[in-house]
């Protein structure tokens, strides 16, 4: 056993090092002359080192940022940079302050803070050009710093290179949430962003237009429900674009007791002093633990609804994904588990919109060949597809036909996968290859 260890740590080591400097012990090195020449390091950028610097001084003064939120705003109103990080900050921003949080009295008891990055445009010594418009976050809190309120605005942010650009405009943030007993921050915050624009060159580019999101949290109890949706309004892309698109989903029955743990844990793998490795290892341990209470209180995830529509047909996919109430020795082994697993999706497809896509697949594939059929001659063709999959997916049993929409309920339960009732076979696990027997012996020798 010994042995395996020391090969496992030495293997390991090899993965993660440097290829370049991977050489084989018992084969030649290869001459120089038959190297191929590296490409160009591309030139470090200062912006991404000066916000590097910012993070990790902010993220040493204020720790885990954990309950009381007033302690750490204060901490970031005072904060004075180290001269190395001063150095890299007025390099970028001209200054040594990017941001600056103030705070002061408001009505009611309440406390005010206001941060406010102001407006930047800067030629970073990669050629990329970065700038954003003025940026304001106020955030009012009560005392005790249990209650808070949010807001935010941004306009704009881009960044762009010769070959790259993105722009991004109109970013609001909202939120109102209390800090309960387990230091867990129940509540809702919504934002938007108007418009994502993006634009590589040579091409068209596309967009991403009229995102709006909201996550929540609910107490029940002892329990607490995460719910999250977004909205898009348009995603622009080439000629076509898809409308809008929901998405809506819900973890419901999740132990605010084990979720406080899960939190102080990770709060724990992020104190100085720790290698990165022993920092993930510490952050797996705690979504396995928070893992094994939602499979004992048969936690759900609800996806409420996941939907787009394109040329006017919608496509919808709702289901469930849950686990039977599940021991600790049922965790631990990875076939029980899977067997715990519950799943229960709906979907549906108009086949008009099957037959749009097909219209638009055929009409490139002809564009591809240097042909240019008629209007009614891609019709036909795209039907004849149409026809195609649609019979394939009906006889095979996947789905049914209902009012001109395809239909499928796919389930997962007691490890089978089935689609309208029709078990589809899962791949199966190689088994194991048999050890050699002179490795069998060294391994109980060792032990």
């Amino acid at each position: 056993m010994k042995k395996v260890l020391v090969l496992s740590a030495l293997s390991a080591s090899l993965l993660v090092s440097f290829p370049s400097f991977a050489v084989e012990a018992d084969k030649p090195v290869i001459a120089v002359a038959n190297v191929k020449p590296a490409k160009p390091v591309k030139p470090p950028s200062d912006m991404f080192e000066a916000l590097a610097a910012l993070g990790t001084e902010l993220k040493a003064a204020i720790g885990s940022g954990k309950g009381n939120p007033i302690p750490y705003f204060d901490k970031l109103a005072a904060h004075q940079y180290s001269d190395a990080t001063k150095q890299k900050v007025t390099k970028v921003f001209g200054n040594t302050e990017p941001f600056t949080i103030k705070r002061s009295a408001a009505e009611g008891g309440m406390l005010s803070y206001v941060l406010n990055a102001p407006a930047h445009n800067y030629l970073d010594s990669n050629a990329t050009t970065i700038a954003w418009s003025e940026l304001d976050l106020s955030v009012l809190l009560d005392k005790a710093g249990r209650n808070m309120s949010t807001k935010g605005n941004w306009g704009s942010f881009s960044i762009a290179d010769k070959t790259f650009g993105m722009a991004i405009t109109d970013i609001t943030l909202e939120g109102k949430q209390r800090r309960n007993a387990q230091n867990l921050w129940i509540g809702k915050i919504n934002g938007g962003i108007g418009k994502i624009a993006i634009t590589p060159a040579g091409t068209a580019g596309g967009a991403i237009e009229g995102i709006t999101f909201a996550s929540s949290a609910v107490e029940r109890g002892t329990a607490v429900d995460i719910g999250y949706e977004s909205n898009i309004k348009a995603i622009k892309f080439a000629d076509e674009q898809v409308e809008d698109i929901r998405f809506a989903m819900r973890m419901l029955n999740i132990d605010m007791r084990a979720l406080e743990k899960m939190t102080d844990g990770l709060a724990n793998a992020e104190k100085a002093g720790k290698t990165p490795e022993q920092k993930l290892a510490l952050t797996m341990e705690q979504f396995k633990l928070l893992g094994k209470s939602v499979a004992k209180r048969g936690s759900a995830l609800e996806i409420d609804e996941f939907s787009a529509a394109f040329h006017g047909h919608r496509a919808v996919i709702k289901g469930k994904v849950w686990l039977t109430p599940s021991t600790d020795a049922e965790m631990a082994n990875m076939t029980k588990l899977v067997g715990k697993i519950n799943a229960r999706v709906n979907v549906r497809v108009p086949v008009a919109l099957v037959n749009e896509v097909a219209k638009i697949v055929m009409a490139k594939q002809a564009a591809a060949k240097g042909e240019k059929p008629t209007p009614e001659a891609t019709a036909q063709m795209a039907q004849s597809v149409t026809d195609v999959v649609v019979g394939k997916m009906l006889n095979g049993g996947y789905a049914k036909l209902e009012d001109g929409v395809l239909i499928a309920l796919i389930e997962f339960k007691n490890s089978k996968l089935t689609f309208n009732g029709k078990e589809v076979a899962l791949p199966k696990t190689p088994p194991k290859p048999a050890k050699p027997a002179e490795d069998a012996k060294d391994e109980a020798s060792d032990d």
